[in-house]
């Protein structure tokens, strides 16, 4: 069980406070591509001795790409994860349904986020770069698995998200390209409050699964659609003969 204080409105208080539009993040800016995108800590090309500094630039470059987009994917499959648990869940608490609402919706924005970081990185890097997919297939490889696994793998991507912004972006003096870092910070501002609410969803589905029983892969699947509908994120039960039988293949994330 895990151990915390959080509180829903709180929560939902403090995201509404540190909430952004998307086009205040991106405007009309771009990237320069003469500056690193990722710190080093993260990036990890200083001592490939084989390159040349201006190869080392690129592979930063490549490696923020893939960072981003891989955010950009995973998202895919945490937005009807959360829908489905609000609809499942306990909603007595009006608190609680906004908050989870909200972080669904802000998912949604950092996927519009990330795939205009894609398109934009693509056409101004200049050599395409591939990134695994398609991301249904992750999504529903992932969704194919119990509420509480699910939940559990959230928790580890947002948490680890504010790991690595606070102890290698945030106060570092690299000189990282100004877009790359306010996408990198405008992620973490709400980030740091879907890793509270993930905090709380992830126990009361661990509690659930101690006092009800909870089994490791589920009977059927949650399969999500790519494109929301009209009235939002549509999902449906998958029986399990309809899986796909192989890994998902490798693709650009669009």
């Amino acid at each position: 069980m895990l151990s915390h204080d959080y509180e829903y409105g709180s929560i939902l208080e403090t995201s509404v406070r540190v909430n952004w539009k998307l086009e205040d993040v991106i405007g009309r800016r771009t990237f320069d591509y003469s500056l690193p995108f990722l710190p080093e800590a993260l990036a990890g090309v200083s001592a490939i001795r084989c390159l040349s500094d201006a190869e080392k630039l690129k592979l930063n470059q490549i490696r923020g790409f893939t960072y981003l987009a891989m955010f950009g994917l995973v998202e895919e499959y945490i937005v009807p994860s959360v829908l489905d648990h609000v609809r499942t869940g306990d909603r007595s608490d009006d608190h609680e349904v906004r908050a989870l609402l909200h972080f669904a919706e802000e998912e949604t924005k950092h996927i519009q986020l990330f795939k205009w970081f894609v398109r934009e990185f693509e056409r101004g890097f200049g050599t395409p770069c591939g990134v695994i997919g398609p991301a249904s297939d992750i999504a529903a490889g992932i969704l194919d698995h119990s509420p509480l696994g699910v939940f559990l793998t959230t928790l580890q991507i947002e948490w680890m998200t504010q790991k690595h912004y606070l102890e290698s972006v945030k106060e570092t003096k690299e000189g990282l390209d100004p877009l790359f870092r306010s996408l990198l910070k405008h992620h973490w501002m709400e980030e740091s409050q879907h890793a509270k609410l993930d905090t709380s969803t992830t126990t009361w589905t661990s509690a659930r699964c101690s006092t009800a029983g909870c089994r490791l892969r589920s009977s059927s699947t949650w399969r999500a659609s790519r494109k929301p509908s009209a009235g939002g994120w549509r999902t449906r039960r998958r029986p399990r003969s309809e899986r796909p039988n192989s890994r998902p293949t490798a693709g650009r994330f669009s």
